[in-house]
């Protein structure tokens, strides 16, 4: 039995909206990653900075 035309309609919005979950989902995983690497960043200069402090 061929699905029907209201089926594929279903199949279609649920995959339409899986890829925008996706889309959001990776956008705010990179943000994620740039801000944690920043704070990496930052943590780094401040422990030279105190190494540098101490001479």
């Amino acid at each position: 039995m061929p699905p029907t035309a209201d089926q594929i309609a279903q199949i279609k919005n649920i995959l339409q909206l899986y890829k925008t979950h996706v889309k959001t989902a990776v956008v705010k995983h990179k943000t994620t990653v740039k801000k944690n690497l920043s704070e990496i960043d930052r943590r780094k200069v401040e422990k030279i900075r105190r190494q540098l402090q101490k001479y």
